[in-house]
């Protein structure tokens, strides 16, 4: 079964919240557990991002932890800079392409091209590449 989850910027510290949406007349809320309490926090409505059900979970890079895939999240691996030195490359930021259905990797400007269709784009190999942030965390990723 498809979990339905999302995250947003909470308006009060910028800290991210995960939890149910409910877009209200005049505000946007996430709702939360605490400690067995539901909480319900206000939040940034352009920072709202859903689970795409998919994770990735890498051995020692950042960490071994298990990263939920979101919409906005930047996805990357092992590659070359233009000086031949071992670093992150982002290939692109998770998108729901509506025309298509499905989730992708697009570009910084949301937009799909012919790459989005090759395999290691392809939403089922994103468990074997690296998270690198989100879109709404601002340069640099995390």
């Amino acid at each position: 079964m498809r979990e339905i989850l999302f995250k947003a910027k909470r308006w009060s510290d910028g800290e991210w919240v995960y939890g149910d949406l409910n877009n209200l007349q005049d505000s946007t809320i996430i709702h939360w557990y605490n400690n067995g309490c539901r909480v319900a926090d206000e939040v940034d409505p352009s920072t709202v991002c859903q689970y795409t059900n998919i994770d990735i979970r890498r051995e020692a890079w950042p960490s071994s932890e298990v990263h939920k895939i979101f919409t906005g999240d930047c996805l990357g691996e092992w590659g070359e800079d233009e000086d031949g030195n071992e670093c992150v490359c982002i290939l692109g930021v998770v998108t729901y392409w509506e025309s298509e259905g499905r989730y992708v990797l697009a570009d910084e400007d949301g937009l799909c091209n012919d790459w989005t269709l090759e395999d290691v784009a392809q939403p089922q190999n994103w468990p074997n590449l690296i998270h690198c942030g989100s879109i709404h965390d601002g340069e640099g990723g995390q």
